[in-house]
């Protein structure tokens, strides 16, 4: 075979040997670029024999040559590169959509015929990258979409730099795998990249395509090489960074398992490794547990499959607890000198700049899940432009993770890298400069939080703030928690208070309870007795909507006798006003309307209009219960004229939804809908998630009684919707309750079924005995509707202590006449002198007074979501 025939060089050619040559040429540049060119055209064969014609004349040992010939055949040693040269592929965490989305980029019909794939798993230290990357290439490789595979290791994070492969390392290395002989490569990187590309584009036209996998890359410069100039080819690259300055390179990450993966990997491991393992699934909660600890990450993983195969009288349950100490996890989480979690994120840290590196640990101090740019920048003490760069860079090495909640960025842990993080922030940062950087983060944090409680106050920038709260809150109540244990009095007890209208807008009862009891400590410890009131009085709301009634009780009795000394006549009928609710609540409405009375009394002899307003709409819910609908509309209506609500919207909102619910009852259906849209305008505006959800099923039962179910049901679901997303479960329930009865009664026994039992298991912690009794009834009879009278027989039986503690005579016979259907006497305990008689009547009643109305759908289609249709 020949080069091309008479190429006539232009430049001088020292000739130190009759068959080497050396050409100052621009196509060639290196000593043996002629041949290296060659060879490359023609896969690298040797040389047998060259021939040299030269023409001209000659001074010493230069000469003017004319032509150049090579004159033999070489020898052809492709076979080597088509070869499959992979590793072999170990066991895969759960990654399907990842792999998919690898073999989508690789998949010939998806792409142009020209573009050369090239893509990037990039992840934590420990995600499993180099086992999907193998898996991928493996699937390809049998796909028929390459004929062989070329792998290279880089170690880009290793600990000595000596290990550490270099571009040029890399290119040699691949450069042998294609059967380059290794006196024939070049010594420089460029030229061996020209030599590369030269091997890989002879490849192309000639039919052959490959796929270049690049293990643990650590920047682009260890890769930018080996990407191929000729579409035919493709290049898999795993690293820890992102390596967003890699040209024309897609990136795939690879993020934690789910718990649901992280078990499947785990088993699968497990058996693998012994087969018929079954500790796995011999102890689901201790497996669940683990799984927990080691937070999705296949490192972590692959070492407690290795504790437990190495061990195997251990069983999972031990493993569980040994982990479940979060200082000691990582130093659990090692199995000899290769596999170790601390190790791999050692590593990763060891590539971090000088100023990135300083503030990794520091990100630990903020105790939340979340962190914003902004408390990055307090917990530095840079400018945010500063911590901006910072976070970017360690988001690119996956040492933070970053997400948009609420549509605000935000930045997090892993939860193994925070362990790591914490580590470091002690064992290498001192204790003054943690501590100063712990108060410049709570400094942030409390005057953040009083700049939007200003914004959720006034008008026009509620949403925004509610966004901030929404996403800032688990770091908020962390802050309160942290300023409490660094011993900051005057910060937990005034970002709770910053805190408190969100709280009365979105609920969240749980965190306000944990924020208030700091708060109601601290503002003791500095003998604030006026703002330990406003605290007491915000726990007490607080522990009264969780169900915890006995530390409710106590908490009002606390702050009844506080208000007192400080000569606060007003502390009586808030109590009493307190205990109508309660007794509201628990269906006996005599006691709750006595009460109600009495706390509106004294309001009005002191003049507080907003509480006069309170126990007028709490004696107006009573009515309404009770049926007597008139009544409750002049109730609710005197409430309104109060004068109080006007510095209230909350109660306004409430006030108008009672209101508008009793005018449609009473036949009044426009003006009732009327105002059951403006409380529902008024829960949006302040973004009070509770009480949208109480209209919307309040707007469902409407449409119910007006016998219009299928909208009936797009209203309880969306309430159970947004009851769910502001975690109050009471509501919810109450609303599946609604949902079950809707499907009973149109006879889909199974989906009311469903919902009956959801109306049971995810009520909230409050103890209403007749709500619990009526649930159950219904769920018994759907259990017996679907021919499960044993299950159903049971279900009845729970029921009965409930329906015997609320004294609903109708509600007990209705509960022992369901048992009667369902079980033989002998069976249940009877109850001396209960008789069934009570029937249904009241449901028959009311459906028998439903009548179908166009105008209640026209009416009810105005304010009808948009989220609904």
């Amino acid at each position: 075979m020949h080069l091309p025939t008479h190429r006539r060089l232009t430049a001088p050619v020292a000739c130190a040997h009759p068959s080497y040559v050396t050409a100052s040429i621009p196509e060639f540049t290196s000593p043996i670029s002629l041949f290296g060119r060659s060879c490359a055209t023609m896969y690298n064969e040797y040389v047998s024999s060259v021939v040299n014609e030269f023409n001209g004349g000659s001074a010493e040992t230069v000469f003017q040559a004319e032509n150049v010939t090579v004159n033999q055949i070489f020898e052809d040693r492709r076979g080597c590169a088509l070869a499959n040269l992979l590793p072999p592929v170990g066991i895969v965490a759960a990654r399907d959509a990842e792999l998919a989305d690898v073999l989508d980029l690789f998949n010939p019909a998806l792409r142009a015929p020209s573009a050369s794939p090239a893509g990037i798993l990039a992840g934590l230290a420990g995600a499993g990258k180099t086992s999907l990357a193998l898996a991928a290439g493996s699937a390809i490789r049998d796909l028929g979409w390459f004929d062989g595979t070329l792998f290279v290791t880089l170690h880009g994070y290793a600990l000595d730099g000596a290990s550490r492969v270099t571009g040029a390392a890399a290119l040699d290395r691949l450069l042998r795998q294609l059967g380059v002989a290794g006196a024939e490569i070049p010594s420089g990187e460029a030229d061996r990249e020209a030599c590369y590309r030269a091997v890989m584009s002879d490849l192309a036209r000639r039919g052959r395509r490959l796929l270049v996998v690049a293990d643990d890359a650590s920047d682009a410069a260890q890769v930018r090489g080996l990407l191929p100039s000729e579409g035919a080819h493709g290049v898999l690259i795993t690293s820890r960074h992102l390596l967003a300055d890699l040209d024309a390179a897609r990136v795939v990450e690879v993020g934690a398992l789910s718990p649901s993966g992280s078990t499947e990997v785990l088993g699968r491991v497990l058996r693998v490794a012994r087969p018929g393992e079954d500790r796995a699934m011999a102890d689901p909660a201790a497996t669940a547990e683990v799984v927990s600890h080691c937070a999705g990450l296949p490192l972590a993983l692959r070492i407690v499959a290795a504790l437990l195969v190495g061990e195997p009288e251990r069983v999972m349950r031990d493993v569980a607890d040994s982990l479940a100490c979060a200082r000691s996890r990582l130093t659990e989480l090692e199995y000899g000198d290769d596999l170790a979690v601390r190790a791999a994120f050692e590593l990763s840290c060891r590539r971090l700049e000088a100023d990135e590196a300083r503030l990794f640990p520091l990100l630990a101090v903020a105790p939340g899940p979340r962190l914003s740019q902004e408390g990055a920048a307090a917990l530095a003490g840079v400018p945010e432009r500063d911590v901006r760069r910072l976070l970017s860079a360690l988001r690119r090495a996956h040492m933070v993770e970053s997400e948009r909640v609420e549509g605000l960025l935000r930045y997090r842990f892993h939860d193994l890298l925070k362990l790591y993080a914490e580590e470091r922030l002690e064992s290498e940062v001192p204790p003054n400069v943690r501590e100063a950087a712990a108060d410049r983060w709570l400094a942030r944090c409390l005057s953040s939080a009083w700049d939007f409680e200003e914004q959720l106050e006034g008008e026009g920038g509620s949403a925004d703030a509610l966004a901030w709260f929404d996403a800032e809150l688990p770091s908020l109540v962390a802050a309160v928690e942290l300023a409490t244990a660094m011993g900051r009095p005057r910060i937990a007890r005034a970002l709770p208070i910053a805190l408190g209208s969100y709280f009365q807008a979105r609920g969240h009862v749980e965190s306000c309870i944990t924020s208030f009891e700091h708060a109601v400590r601290a503002a003791r410890h500095l003998g604030e007795r006026n703002f330990e009131v406003g605290t007491l009085v915000m726990l007490t709301e607080a522990y009264f909507a969780a169900g915890r009634l006995t530390e409710a009780r106590d908490c009002q009795a606390a702050q009844v006798a506080l208000r007192e000394q400080l000569g606060d006549r007003s502390a009586a009928a808030d109590v009493l006003h307190r205990r109508g609710v309660m007794e509201r609540g628990a269906g006996r409405w005599g006691p709750a309307a006595e009460h109600h009375e009495q706390a509106l009394t004294i309001y009005r002899e002191l003049g507080e209009h907003d509480g006069e307003a309170r126990s007028l709409a709490g004696l107006g819910d009573i009515w309404s219960c009770r049926g007597m609908h008139q009544k409750a509309v002049d109730h609710y209506r005197s409430a309104l004229a109060a004068g109080g609500i006007s510095s209230s919207r909350m109660t306004e909102g409430q006030i108008r939804c009672g209101l508008g619910r009793s005018l449609v009852m009473c036949g009044n259906i426009p003006e009732g809908m009327a105002e059951l849209q403006e409380s529902l305008a008024i829960a949006r505006m302040r973004g009070a998630w509770g009480e949208e959800g109480r209209v919307y099923d309040i707007v469902g039962s409407l449409c119910r009684i007006h016998d219009d179910p299928r909208r009936a049901e797009r209203f309880f679901r969306k309430a159970i919707e947004i009851f769910g997303r502001c975690g109050e479960r009471d509501g919810e329930a109450r609303s599946h309750y609604s949902l079950a009865d809707l499907y009973y009664e149109s006879s889909r026994f199974r989906e009311a079924a469903e919902s009956a039992e959801l109306s049971v298991t995810r009520r909230g912690p409050k103890r209403n005995p007749r709500d619990m009794a009526v649930r159950l009834l219904l769920l018994g009879r759907c259990c017996e509707k679907l021919g499960d009278k044993g299950r159903a027989a049971r279900i009845l039986m729970d029921a009965v202590p409930f329906a015997e503690e609320s004294a609903d005579e109708e509600l007990i016979g209705l509960v022992h006449r369901g048992l009667d259907d369902c079980t033989e006497e002998a069976v249940r305990p009877r109850r001396p002198g209960a008789e069934c008689s009570a029937t249904a009547g009241t449901a028959e009643a009311a459906r028998a007074g439903r009548r179908r109305s166009g105008a209640v759908r026209l009416v009810l289609s105005r304010i009808r979501p948009r989220a609904v249709r």
